[in-house]
């Protein structure tokens, strides 16, 4: 078999060497993470700014005379866990996209190139105990924010109800 036809053989794109095609792929999960980074520290800030918002409305002062802002505070009370709640499910689900994004390049390259187990090059997302420990923050912490958004809002929702 020529060198061509075991390339050709070993992954899918044509032309390119096995170092090549390790290369694109290496290059492509690191994009994945860094976007599923990028999607953490964003969400993290926003939890942040709505945690801070959430605790402003709940401690400021009753202004008896006002009663239009007793009504926008009673709406904020309720609206921002309903945003956070929102803003951790979308998040999440980006978060999985990237992870199954990460999931199809490893296996698109499992066991189609001979770079494969020759100790030459770093795996390409190291083992399963360090993926997964990788991934814990970007997969838990959107869950954690859910229940404590979660239990707040229905604080408030049976706060108004009595």
């Amino acid at each position: 078999m020529s060198e061509s036809e075991r390339v050709e053989k070993n992954h899918s794109l044509p032309g390119a060497s096995s170092l090549e095609y390790y290369r694109i792929v290496r290059s492509q999960i690191e994009h994945e993470d860094n976007v599923i980074n990028q999607r953490l520290n964003w969400f993290v800030s926003a939890q942040a700014f709505l945690f801070t918002a959430n605790a402003i409305v709940l401690s400021s002062a009753p202004t008896p005379s006002f009663a239009q802002s007793r009504e926008a505070e009673r709406l904020l009370i309720l609206l921002i866990p309903v945003v956070a709640i929102c803003c951790c499910l979308v998040v999440y689900a980006t978060v999985v996209g990237g992870v199954l994004a990460l999931r199809k390049l490893r296996r698109s390259f499992h066991g189609q190139t001979d770079l494969q187990g020759t100790g030459d090059l770093p795996p390409l997302l190291g083992n399963l105990l360090t993926r997964s420990l990788g991934l814990a923050a970007p997969v838990v912490l959107p869950m954690v924010f859910l229940v404590a958004w979660t239990m707040l809002l229905l604080q408030a929702v049976e706060m108004f109800i009595q």
